[in-house]
């Protein structure tokens, strides 16, 4: 389950699908990665939130062109965000995205990783389920326990769920 951007939200499961456990984690963290602004993200490849994001760097410093982003694409990309960009975000936005510009190159798969483990975890504390977690992420269906510590995702998944900061995560999030 991948959130659809608009105006509407809408989230869109395959009639095919049979509803499960990890059925119910994939909709949490597609509506919730779409809560906090990463809908968009996660829905790219890596070469193309590369570009998406050279582009909107582009709106701060005109000639930021990383290295293995197409210049031609670039350009009318940077364009159409140009036409859109709402100019009254610029000053608050600038010092932020010339911090990025500054980093070097951005690692499209490193932030999409961390957008996915941004899901897991706000799916976690919001579903208070791990078996709905480990039925989707798991590598193989009845995988070992060591299968699923091995499993990158599903292992630091585990590893923040037994922590005192997600247990007090999830003590105010019953309080809310």
């Amino acid at each position: 389950a991948r959130p659809v951007g608009g105006a509407t939200r809408a989230l869109v499961v395959p009639r095919t699908v049979t509803p499960s456990l990890g059925l119910r984690f994939a909709v949490a963290r597609a509506m919730l990665l779409d809560a906090v602004g990463l809908g968009l993200v996660v829905r790219l490849a890596p070469r193309d939130l590369a570009l998406h994001v050279a582009a909107l760097l582009r709106q701060f410093e005109p000639m930021h062109r990383p290295p293995n982003v197409e210049l031609a694409p670039l350009d009318e990309l940077a364009r159409a965000m140009t036409r859109t960009f709402p100019r009254d975000r610029h000053a608050d936005l600038s010092p932020t995205a010339f911090q990025v510009i500054e980093r070097g190159p951005l690692d499209p798969d490193a932030l999409l990783a961390g957008a996915w483990e941004l899901g897991n975890r706000l799916a976690l504390l919001a579903t208070d389920d791990m078996s709905a977690a480990v039925s989707l992420l798991s590598p193989v269906e009845g995988a070992t326990a060591e299968q699923l510590k091995a499993t990158t995702a599903l292992g630091r998944l585990l590893r923040v769920s037994t922590s005192d900061r997600f247990a007090d995560a999830r003590r105010a999030a019953e309080r809310a």
